[in-house]
């Protein structure tokens, strides 16, 4: 019926809502090729006004967020089994000191803030950890945070294991076996969680 709906009018008065955005996106996340075709035959949102438009106003906070994963499960649906494998790749860059006053926040932006725990401290660096993939063309950030001058270890580790059992929650990951930053290793004092070895 909505497509009967959307058919009957113009291409700038038809409406979509928030369900059929969700569909549509999930579509052209697949395959943006298949999706201009589809339009070519049925009513989609727009590209460039409806998808990017809802998708900039996803609330993506400092830390991992649900949001992020569930497009990765989505795309990696469609991916043969080699193409899943992934490895965690991290880096930081710096910043310069500013704070602003986000209006429909209500919040002030600039503080060190790794998404559990925010400071007063002004940030001068942001460091993201994004997962991709080895044999697949695939990339996407999973992490993010505001740091004054460096994510600590101990905080580091946490957020590594979280990240970690997410991805593993999702049966469409595959991680390799030298997934872990050795990179890290010398400032980790080794352990054992379920028999494995880690760093903390």
């Amino acid at each position: 019926m909505a497509q009967v709906n959307a058919q009957l009018k113009s291409k700038r008065g038809r409406r979509y809502d928030l369900e059929f955005k969700k569909f549509a996106l999930s579509i052209y996340f697949l395959s943006p090729r298949t999706y201009r075709e589809l339009q070519q035959s049925i009513a989609l949102p727009s590209v460039l006004r409806s998808l990017h438009l809802f998708t900039e106003r996803w609330n993506i906070l400092p830390g991992t967020n649900d949001k992020i994963f569930e497009a990765l499960k989505l795309k990696l649906n469609s991916l043969p089994l080699i193409e899943r494998h992934c490895v965690l790749c991290a880096d930081e860059m710096s910043l310069k000191s500013h704070l602003f006053y986000n209006v429909s926040r209500d919040e002030i932006i600039g503080f060190e803030d790794n998404g559990d725990k925010k400071s007063c401290v002004p940030a001068k660096s942001a460091f993201v950890i994004m997962a991709r993939s080895i044999a697949g063309e695939w990339k996407l950030p999973v992490y993010f945070c505001f740091v004054e001058t460096t994510c600590h270890s101990n905080v580091l580790k946490n957020i590594l294991f979280d990240i970690i059992i997410k991805l593993r929650g999702n049966t469409t990951v595959k991680f390799s076996k030298n997934h872990f930053f050795f990179g890290l290793k010398k400032s980790f004092e080794p352990c054992r969680i379920r028999g494995k070895n880690f760093y903390t």
